[in-house]
């Protein structure tokens, strides 16, 4: 299993989706400075980080360590904006894993009012790092809140 090629697809990944560094530790609870680390391949991701990035990404382990990955399958693309996508997902998820309002935004950190507005769809696109907080709250992956 190669770290290198796990990182440079990582990159390619990131790049792909326009996901920054930033953005990839808000949706995974990994350390900024680790993730730089990472990319100065000064630091090797743990198998933990892997399938936290993974998971966040929606992308296999496997395909990341093993594939050199120059660009990622065409897919058919959801333009449904953000928001319209996590008002239907995230009341189904939270009934799936019988998490209240008020429970979901005591492991998130992010305020009952705010998560009632994403239910009810009436507030601007979330940010990336605050649907991966409700994911990983919820035990899920970003994917799961937003396909």
């Amino acid at each position: 299993m190669s770290n290198k090629n796990f990182v440079t697809n990582l990159a390619v990944v990131m790049k792909n989706r326009k996901i920054t560094r930033k953005d990839l530790s808000e949706m995974t609870g990994v350390s900024p400075n680790i993730i730089g680390m990472w990319f100065g391949f000064k630091s090797k991701p743990s198998f933990n980080s892997k399938e936290k990035v993974c998971s966040a990404l929606n992308i296999t382990i496997e395909l990341m360590e093993n594939d050199t990955i120059k660009e990622l399958p065409k897919q058919q693309i959801d333009y449904t904006p953000v928001d319209k996508r996590l008002a239907n997902n995230l009341p189904l998820v939270m009934t799936k894993h019988c998490m209240t309002v008020a429970e979901l935004s005591r492991r998130s950190g992010i305020a009952k009012s705010t998560i009632n507005k994403y239910i009810a769809g009436t507030t601007s696109t979330p940010t990336l790092g605050t649907v991966g907080c409700l994911a990983r709250a919820l035990g899920v992956s970003v994917g799961t809140l937003l396909n």
